[in-house]
């Protein structure tokens, strides 16, 4: 066998431990950041300590190493359909037999910092109004959000984030959980999808113990209030002195709000009896 062929058969091999030792361009991965954040894109390689990721259709990206929690292989590429509107918080999609499939169960805290806080009665009594189906899925969902293992919580996330208002009052009894990543995922949530009646809970996590959740309960609230107050939330811009005079202040914030919103109702209900009682000074009248 002379040289040239020994140099053809030694680079066939070559390119076919390449074929078989890596995966066709066309995997794609997911990528589970520390944070607790999931990222569908395809691994293109590393370089100099990062990797280097394409997102569907976004771009690419570079990622540190140390940031990455572990690599999924799977088919989701991250592409996004352009075609595809984004259903904002305050839209509804009625579904025959359903009600609103997107909208907030009545038995919310409404905008004004009043109602029964999600625990299914509504102001009147009523039982919220949800679907069996999708109350149970939900639950399901919740549940996994609490679990160890990765793509449990990821999987659940991306449900949760599809169902959107309707999960928030199942979320908040968890958002204090011991579990870091499911905090973070909760206040993910929080942030796309809660209204007043998450307020507490991210008045709260303002001074947990995981950077990216306060980074999220402060985000949350700024949506919420429309304030654009700045709060230290990681560990090295602030001491926590620093810190708790920011959370005094969001404090105060929610404090009036509710102040505010107890005096409107009170005002509300004595124009309503004052209202009452001249109807009954006219029919008496009438009467007369």
């Amino acid at each position: 066998m002379d040289s040239k062929h020994t140099a053809s058969c030694i680079a066939l091999l070559g390119a076919t431990c390449i074929l078989f030792c890596f995966p066709p361009a066309a995997a794609a991965d997911t990528v589970f950041l520390k944070n607790g954040a999931a990222i569908d894109c395809t691994v293109l390689g590393t370089h100099e300590g990062k990797v280097i990721l394409r997102i569907g259709n976004v771009g690419r990206t570079e990622i540190a190493e140390l940031e990455i929690e572990n690599i999924e292989k799977n088919d989701r590429t991250g592409y996004v359909d352009p075609g595809r509107a984004e259903i904002k918080r305050d839209e509804r999609i009625d579904v025959p037999g359903q009600g609103p499939k997107n909208g907030k169960p009545k038995g919310g805290t409404g905008r004004d910092g009043q109602g029964s806080g999600g625990d299914g009665e509504g102001k009147d009594g009523e039982a919220d109004a949800i679907d069996p189906e999708l109350e149970r899925e939900i639950k399901e969902a919740v549940d996994e959000l609490t679990r160890q293992r990765t793509t449990n919580r990821v999987r659940a996330e991306r449900r949760l984030t599809e169902i959107g208002v309707p999960a928030i009052p199942y979320l908040i009894p968890i958002s204090h959980h011991p579990f870091d990543r499911t905090r973070i995922a909760v206040f993910r949530l929080f942030k796309k999808h809660g209204g007043p009646e998450v307020v507490e809970s991210c008045l709260t996590a303002l001074e947990d113990t995981d950077p990216f959740v306060r980074k999220l309960a402060w985000e949350t609230l700024k949506r919420v209030s429309g304030k654009s107050w700045e709060f230290p939330w990681d560990d090295e811009s602030a001491s926590a002195a620093q810190r708790s005079r920011s959370v005094t202040k969001w404090r105060k914030w929610w404090t009036d709000e509710k102040a505010r919103a107890e005096a409107d109702a009170a005002a509300r209900g004595g124009e309503k009896a004052d209202a009452e009682a001249e109807d009954g000074d006219d029919s008496a009248k009438k009467a007369e």
